[in-house]
């Protein structure tokens, strides 16, 4: 009898620790399950209003009459001209790019603003150029040493792609650089006729990104500035980014200088090679900074992106400010201009 007893408990006991045990497994899961995506949700709403991760500093996921860019000279003898990047990243987060290699194309086309279409800017044909006397006008996007024009007789629309080595490298922070450059009478006659870019990458779950650009004069004279700014959006304080885009901007020539606190950012590398500069530390301090001429009837716009090493309770106007040597507590990023 004892043990048919201790033989008939056996299961019994063992059913209950089991039945036990998955209920604490099950209730682990649901924690963890409801953590996690709590977490998850944080980091989304974080991250989301920033694009995705393929992205450009001018080219946006939006219909091109909602992304109209203004291409400016101050001399009507001058060429406008852009720089229009391609990222595998989303814009100010350089530290998580995209884990797959992104191949993609990037056109450019001629345009016209017709009001009647949906579109609102739609392609011409060459009888269009013809009849409305603009056959001289041109359009050329350029990729290092390779140049494809936009004209009446040559092509009304251009493309790079694989061929061209449109490919941004997976899990590294990758970007390619195009300058789109207009012929001088787009901004001294300023046409019914623009310039579209589109670039389409390969991989369906990334956007497509588009701009209407055009030309335009920007007067040059007693307005000449140059200054430094971030354009991240403000919706997110200075800590939740990884990295940071701040544009130098502005019309007239001199000098300008850009200083920063190593200790909090540091400028990428691909932003030093823009300048062609080697940052030299200011005294004993933790700034370091770079100096380079600058001339809008040039280039009137320069992006640069820093690396945050060490941002946490900073705001938005402690970030950046004109360099005043008798202002305390100093700003994280400085410039200043010399005409």
């Amino acid at each position: 009898m004892k043990k048919f007893k201790i033989s008939a408990i056996q299961p019994i006991v063992i059913s209950l620790i089991l039945s036990f045990a998955l209920l604490a497994f099950a209730g682990g899961l649901t924690f963890a399950a409801y953590t996690n995506s709590r977490y998850a949700q944080r980091t989304l709403a974080t991250y989301q209003a920033n694009g995705d991760k393929f992205s450009s500093n001018l080219l946006a996921k939006t219909h091109s009459r909602n992304n109209v860019k203004v291409v400016y000279t101050t001399n009507v003898e001058l060429e406008p001209s852009a720089l229009i990047t391609i990222c595998n990243y989303e814009q100010g987060r350089q530290s998580l790019p995209f884990e797959r290699d992104v191949t993609y194309t990037i056109e450019a086309q001629f345009v016209k603003f017709d009001d009647s279409t949906d579109l609102k800017y739609v392609p011409i044909n060459e009888t269009y150029l013809s009849d409305n006397s603009l056959t001289s006008y041109w359009v050329t996007l350029r990729k290092g040493a390779v140049t494809k024009r936009l004209q009446y007789g040559t092509a009304l629309s251009v493309t790079f792609g694989s061929s061209d080595g449109n490919t941004l490298t997976g899990n590294t922070t990758s970007s390619q650089v195009y300058t789109l450059t207009f012929s001088a009478n787009f901004a001294a006659n300023k046409p019914n006729l623009y310039v579209e870019t589109i670039a389409t990458p390969s991989d369906a779950a990334l956007p497509t990104l588009k701009a209407l650009f055009k030309a335009d004069i920007r007067s040059q004279g007693v307005s000449n500035s140059w200054t430094g700014a971030f354009n991240d959006s403000d919706t997110y304080t200075p800590a939740q980014y990884d990295g940071y885009n701040y544009r130098i901007s502005g019309v007239g020539s001199g000098t300008f200088t850009l200083r920063w606190d190593i200790t909090k950012v540091d400028i990428s590398d691909k932003s030093l090679l823009l300048f062609n500069r080697t940052p030299a530390q200011v005294g004993d301090t933790n700034y370091y900074q770079i100096v380079f001429p600058v001339d809008s009837d040039v280039e009137s716009i320069y992006d640069v992106q820093f690396h945050k090493k060490n941002i946490s309770a900073e705001t938005w106007l402690q970030m950046n400010a004109p360099i005043d040597l008798e202002e305390d507590p100093l700003t994280v990023v400085e410039y200043s201009y010399a005409a």
